[in-house]
């Protein structure tokens, strides 16, 4: 079988589903124990809570061991091979920002008035902007 990002997502949601399944039937033993407790019914307080053990068990079950995914299972191999970072760079944001409408820029410049005004009162660290501004002239 070959491995693809969305066979391995299409496991991540089945099991998913699967441990909700499992989850709500451990929760169903577990309140059907209650009552024969409340009841005086040990041997089958006793057989509802063996369920849900074993229910509770299924729950974690359902991510491991799939093939092709033998070792680290769909969602381990789908963060390693189907989610990547992006690489902002400096062009990217200029390109955007001279793409941007009049609103999108002003919102943006909204946000960073609103910055500027929140350290309006803080201390100046004026050695730390003094060797910025240094790395800029060079």
């Amino acid at each position: 079988m070959a491995v693809s990002c969305t066979d391995a997502l299409f496991k991540i949601k089945q099991g998913a589903s699967s441990i909700v399944t499992s989850y709500n039937r451990a929760l169903t033993h577990h309140n059907d124990a209650e009552s024969h407790l409340q009841a005086n019914e040990i041997p089958e307080a006793i057989r509802d809570i063996l369920y849900e053990l074993y229910d509770i068990r299924q729950m974690g079950l359902e991510f491991g061991g799939w093939d092709p995914y033998t070792y680290e299972g769909p969602i381990w191999w789908y963060l390693e091979n189907c989610v990547s970072g992006y690489d902002l760079t400096m062009d990217d944001m200029i390109s955007v920002m001279l793409a941007a409408t009049e609103e999108e820029y002003s919102y943006f410049i909204g946000v960073i008035d609103a910055y500027r005004v929140g350290l309006w009162n803080k201390p100046f660290e004026s050695e730390f902007y003094a060797a910025l501004a240094r790395g800029f002239a060079s």
